[in-house]
């Protein structure tokens, strides 16, 4: 960690870590960390064009969310869980997010392996924001859901292989990646 932090650091400047307030388990919130991938003047809900040089590698092999690894020492998150979501999306579909509110969100999911190209989704769309609102957001949240209600340990640790082995650029079957109830 203290090495992805010193590039980043070369590659961008200060600060190193990205601060953001998500909402987990029960509806609370908490601060996400994950290391700086946009440049220090950005716009909200910017793609891939305007990440870093360092930032783009880091997100392909999902290494920015290396220092979530704080975020699941001190209980606000767990390794496999909903992905911890942003207020907005959250009042966006406040029903919808319910479920996935009872269990603690996580580094890896349905969702986060299903959508583990988002950028490149949104990158390819006239209006991104529209599209994450009204395409991907709804189906991630389906995901999520059946996550929730069809979780065990098997589930666990098939989606915490999952995410490990993409993270580090293994391609699946897409039967195996399948996650239709």
């Amino acid at each position: 960690m203290l090495i992805l932090g010193l590039i980043t650091l070369f590659d961008s400047g200060l600060p190193v870590l990205f601060f953001q307030r998500r909402i987990g388990y029960g509806m609370n919130p908490f601060t996400i960390f994950k290391y700086r991938t946009l440049p220090k003047k950005r716009k909200e809900f910017m793609i891939n064009q305007s990440v870093t040089l360092f930032g783009r590698f880091l997100r392909k092999t999902k290494l920015d969310e290396l220092p979530q690894l704080v975020n699941i020492l001190v209980g606000d998150m767990s390794f496999v869980g909903p992905r911890p979501t942003l207020p907005e999306y959250v009042a966006w579909f406040p029903e919808e997010f319910e479920p996935t509110l009872q269990i603690k969100p996580g580094l890896f999911s349905y969702a986060s392996i299903s959508y583990f190209n988002e950028e490149d989704l949104l990158a390819n769309q006239a209006e991104p924001l529209t599209y994450y609102k009204t395409q991907i957001l709804p189906e991630k949240l389906k995901l999520d859901t059946r996550l929730v209600t069809s979780f065990s340990i098997k589930v666990y640790f098939q989606l915490l292989f999952l995410g490990i082995a993409r993270s580090l650029g293994l391609r699946f079957p897409k039967t195996l990646l399948t996650f239709a109830p």
